[in-house]
């Protein structure tokens, strides 16, 4: 005979329980996945600021450096930051071409990123400390938005403490940030009276780019702040500022200075590579006038009948103009000649 109170011992989860437990393990995963979505979409917007910025420096190191591409016709003027909506383009602008398509790279926006405010373009000017144009760019994704402001002085620096802008057309910028009473790690210490120090414990080191023949070229106007040296190849750190960290160059170092690479004045630079001249390094105008620059030379092939790398009208006439009574249909006329139609051509007169 069956005992009712065993059966009472038997006795399961009522139904009950049963649906309590599973809405408390439902309501968990509801505010957790919810929570793991917020986070994601800020990481997206920070992570476009990022990359926005070190594009942006990359842009003004080829600035600072002169770096002239193939097809800049005339001086380099510096480097041209075009902003879209989903996407920026840099570009190199030089005095008589203009903007040089064939070096401008497309950088896109991961999807679901916009940018909704800008100043339209910015100009990092070659050898110089400043922009033209500066202002603010806001990044908006889902929710949250990002700003990446670029100073008259060349500063770049990201602010992610910016209210959520949704409107896909621009806005009125706000107030500008006030400037950092020190350099961060990674950023440039622009030398200058009354620009901010390294942060403590960071140390100024030199700021260079790196050719594609791993040749170190310094770049003028600014320093490094790092922690150099400290056994780790951190931020803004490299083997040509610090090679107690990052090690010695890879390759061993050219004892020449290749066609358009800059000769130093300073005792021990390497001269020109053999073959190649020494010209002075000039910056033209608006008005087309020549200036020149001193703390080192170009190196070119002058007189070889081609206007090439590192030179100009102002440095090399012989390649980059035409002479009195010669064709100017390719180069144009050496000052003060002008371009005028004689009988089916026309020369410099």
């Amino acid at each position: 005979m069956i005992n009712e109170k065993d059966l009472q011992k038997k006795k399961g989860f009522t139904l009950i329980e049963l649906l309590v437990a599973l809405s408390i393990i439902g309501m968990i995963f509801t505010f957790g996945f919810a929570y793991y979505q917020d986070f994601n979409r800020r990481q997206v917007v920070n992570q476009a600021a990022k990359e926005l910025k070190n594009n942006l420096r990359l842009a003004q190191s080829k600035a600072l450096a002169g770096e002239k591409p193939e097809g800049c016709q005339g001086q380099l003027e510096g480097y041209l930051v075009e902003f879209g909506l989903n996407e920026y383009i840099i570009s190199a602008k030089c005095s008589l071409s203009g903007k040089v398509d064939s070096s401008s790279i497309v950088y896109p926006l991961v999807s679901g990123v916009q940018i909704v405010n800008s100043p339209g373009t910015i100009v990092f000017n070659v050898l110089s400390l400043g922009v033209s144009e500066p202002g603010v760019i806001t990044l908006s994704g889902t929710n949250y938005s990002n700003e990446v402001e670029v100073k008259e002085g060349g500063e770049i620096s990201i602010d992610d403490s910016v209210p959520y802008t949704s409107m896909p057309t621009p806005t009125p910028s706000p107030s500008p940030a006030p400037t950092p009473t020190c350099v961060e790690e990674g950023d440039v210490k622009i030398v200058y009276p009354g620009m901010p120090d390294c942060c403590p414990g960071l140390n100024p080191i030199g700021n260079y780019t790196i050719n594609k023949a791993g040749q170190c070229q310094p770049l003028l106007g600014g320093e490094v702040c790092a922690y150099c040296p400290n056994g780790v190849c951190g931020l803004g750190e490299d083997y040509c500022n610090c090679p107690e960290d990052c090690g010695t160059l890879p390759t061993p170092t050219p004892s020449c200075v290749p066609e358009g690479g800059t000769k130093l004045t300073s005792p021990g630079a390497p001269d020109c590579c053999p073959g190649l001249a020494l010209l002075v390094n000039y910056t033209i105008d608006e008005e087309g006038v020549c200036h020149p620059l001193y703390g080192g030379g170009v190196c070119a092939y002058c007189p070889d009948d081609q206007c090439g790398l590192g030179e100009d009208y102002c440095n090399c006439p012989e390649d980059c103009c035409a002479d009195r009574f010669e064709s100017c249909d390719v180069k144009p006329c050496c000052s003060p000649f002008t371009c005028q139609q004689f009988l089916f051509t026309e020369r410099c007169f």
